[in-house]
């Protein structure tokens, strides 16, 4: 009795939380936008500016959001809105850096046009 309550505190613990697995994912997307930015051999300025900016970001949305983490069991629905809301800008910088790439390596009329339209829902999807 005393091991499988111990397992479940263990469990408890280190169950990942939905807003770390956020930003697993946003890392997961960067890795690959850097593997595609080396693949097309475009190491711009433009593209080396836009990457280390949203790089910025995710590292000061971590920061922050390790600071919630630790005040979340006081005021776990709170909370959850707050990191939700704190995670915004690392989703939009992501998109902003997407279109980036994609007009300054893949320019084509389908592309350009995609480009505009992944930002207009992205700034639907913010208000």
């Amino acid at each position: 009795v005393l091991w499988v309550k111990l397992a479940e505190a263990v469990i408890r613990h280190f169950w990942p939380r939905w807003y770390w697995f956020m930003l697993a994912v946003q890392v997961g997307f960067m890795v690959r936008e850097y593997q595609v930015v080396c693949a097309l051999n475009g190491w711009y300025v433009d593209l080396v500016v836009s990457n280390i900016a949203t790089w910025v970001v995710i590292l000061l949305t971590a920061k922050q959001v390790w600071q919630f983490s630790y005040v979340r069991p006081q005021a776990r629905r709170a909370v959850d809105q707050i990191l939700d809301i704190l995670l915004l800008p690392m989703n939009y910088g992501f998109i902003c850096t997407l279109c980036v790439r994609i007009l300054r390596l893949q320019s084509s009329e389908q592309n350009r046009s995609m480009s505009s339209s992944l930002l207009h829902s992205a700034d639907i999807w913010e208000s």
